[in-house]
């Protein structure tokens, strides 16, 4: 079990599921495997697809575990002062802003502005994954830096999808899930004793009541699972956190990474690149040869004009 804790583990896992997805995408499997994503399951009040259920399901586990270690760092670890938590709250604003400006610079006239939120958002499973297999020789001051800017950077952008790209969210269902986040919260705290199973059942009732709250009111579900990271006690969250650990490393963001993964690339080959170009150059040809001709025929009318002109005078 302290392999899968591991977060090198944890990253080649999640990177080989990936590379294992897109790869599989592009072959005989693939139709299948897409349609495998594709297919509901559920009905009633949720019925979500395959896909959705491991993005939209699955991953709140991960966001909460994210929330739980982000807490504790903004508490007692390395943010624990405005000082330092400032600064990767600074770095995740221009992480949101300048990408941003660069697409709406980019595609400027095109009618294509209104995706300028898509380059906001950083994908935390992968951004981890990345800092856990290149960042092993990082102070562990820089490694909460990057997780925090993650973070913050990927909730800033669910945000902005959840106020400007949110048709008609329900906002009593909102309101219903900060009041559920927040009992889950008290009850957080007295879980201990002999009070610990039945609090305990009652918490995981009231985790799943808010993510279906969150979801059912149209904003992205793993938003449930940063709420209760963050109000959770540091204690039961701990070892609610190193309960969970090995199923979202060994499971769960695997399953995302796959899923995620499964994009089938265009074939395009040579030869049909080339009879494109050459259909391309030969509309510019016939093109340039239409303008030519309508420009020499100007001319000649030009020319015609002036001489007809020119015979009047002497007529005159």
């Amino acid at each position: 079990m302290s392999i899968i804790r591991s977060e090198r583990t944890a990253a080649g896992l999640l990177l080989g599921a990936a590379a294992l997805g897109l790869l599989l995408a592009n072959t005989a499997l693939g139709p299948a495997l897409l349609d495998l994503q594709h297919a509901h399951l559920g009905g009633g009040v949720v019925d979500l697809s395959v896909g959705h259920w491991i993005s939209d399901g699955l991953l709140a586990v991960f966001f909460f575990l994210v929330a739980v270690e982000l807490k504790h760092e903004l508490v007692a670890g390395e943010l624990n002062s405005f000082a330092k938590a400032v600064h990767p709250a600074i770095a995740a604003a221009c992480g949101v802003a300048v990408p941003a400006l660069i697409y709406l610079a980019l595609t400027s006239g095109s009618g294509l502005s209104d995706g300028w939120p898509i380059p906001t958002a950083t994908d935390i499973a992968f951004a981890l994954g990345v800092l856990a297999v290149f960042g092993r020789g990082l102070p562990n001051r820089l490694r909460v830096f990057l997780l925090a800017l993650a973070v913050l950077d990927d909730l800033v952008a669910i945000l902005i999808i959840a106020v400007f790209f949110t048709t008609n969210p329900n906002l009593l269902e909102l309101g219903a899930a900060a009041v559920v986040v927040v009992a889950f919260g008290l009850l957080s705290r007295v879980l201990r004793g002999r009070l610990r199973w039945p609090v305990g059942v009652l918490m995981a009732l009231l985790a799943v009541l808010a993510w279906w709250l969150v979801y059912d009111s149209g904003v992205h579900a793993t938003i449930a699972g940063v709420a209760l990271g963050l109000v959770m006690a540091r204690g039961p969250g701990g070892r609610t956190a190193h309960a969970l650990e090995p199923w979202s490393n060994g499971l769960i963001l695997p399953l995302f990474a796959f899923s995620a993964a499964l994009v089938v690339i265009p074939a395009v080959s040579p030869s049909s690149c080339r009879r494109r170009s050459g259909e391309s150059s030969s509309r510019s040809r016939s093109a340039s040869s239409s303008a030519s001709r309508s420009a020499a025929g100007s001319a000649r009318s030009r020319a015609r004009s002036r001489s007809a002109r020119a015979s009047r005078c002497s007529a005159s």
